[in-house]
């Protein structure tokens, strides 16, 4: 069976004083937020940009062809 080792009470509270203040810190939540908009934004902004060199290199190449 499973016979836990006791626990001094004494060294207990700082473990659970750094388990409250984990749970309460949120500033690595806005770091993760920041960087999932930045993801979204990419996600939109890439088909654009593709669209927009394609039809550049499209032209630059037509031009190159009637010469």
């Amino acid at each position: 069976m499973f016979n836990p080792v006791p626990i001094d009470p004494a060294e207990e509270a700082p473990r659970r004083s750094l388990l409250a203040r984990f749970r309460a810190d949120c500033s690595g939540a806005t770091a993760i937020e920041y960087g999932l908009i930045v993801g979204m934004i990419a996600l939109a902004v890439t088909p654009t940009i593709r669209n927009a060199i394609t039809k550049l290199w499209d032209t630059v190449v037509d031009g190159v062809n009637a010469k």
